[in-house]
């Protein structure tokens, strides 16, 4: 049986975008912690991402230098407040700052994921792994990216080496649990 990628891409789309909103997860500015792209329900201690093309373009403005670690936290409220494109000036300017923060590289690809510019998101994860190897969480949060541009078969190899990694970790396993149930959804549709 062969299986439609493209519907299963648009299924498993639909289910993120409507079930299991993503959110940054960690980007609390705790120097080299990890983020983690985690579909969840909103809670009043996160803020969901909605999918982008519902959300009014964000107010772009000129980016102004700011010292140490207000760079990085900066553009973790931006990204929070969909501010996409600002948080995206003030994470480069906090990598450019600090060139080995994880959280940094992180922030700054996923902004580029709400951005839809996946072209430099892909080389800011491939920038990330260098920065900290190999670990779940960049792994999953590129999976995700790839979920994003409706490509399955790349989202399902990061998300199957993030899993390889740390097994026991909810956001790779609900990742997991999203592209299977968009493939069984595909299936019973074909039925």
């Amino acid at each position: 049986m062969k299986i439609n990628m493209r519907a299963v891409a648009v299924c498993i789309m639909s289910s993120v975008m409507m079930t299991a909103c993503a959110s940054i997860e960690n980007l609390k500015g705790n120097e080299g912690a990890p983020v983690s792209l985690k579909p969840q329900a909103a809670s009043a201690s996160t803020t969901s991402v909605q999918p982008i093309a519902t959300l009014p373009a964000p107010e772009v403005t000129q980016a102004v230098a700011i010292p140490g670690d207000a760079a990085l936290k900066s553009a973790q409220r931006h990204f929070h407040q969909r501010e996409y494109g600002l948080a995206e000036k003030y994470f480069r300017q906090a990598g450019a700052e600090n060139p080995k923060s994880l959280d940094a590289w992180l922030g700054l690809a996923a902004s580029y994921d709400q951005l839809k510019r996946f072209d430099l998101a892909n080389n800011t994860y491939r920038r990330a792994v260098k920065i900290g190897g190999r670990r779940s969480v960049t792994l999953n949060n590129w999976g995700y990216s790839y979920l994003l541009r409706g490509n399955v078969v790349e989202a399902r190899k990061k998300f199957l080496a993030a899993y390889e990694i740390e097994p026991k970790n909810e956001a790779v396993n609900a990742n997991l649990d999203l592209l299977r149930e968009g493939i069984k959804r595909n299936r019973r549709k074909r039925t």
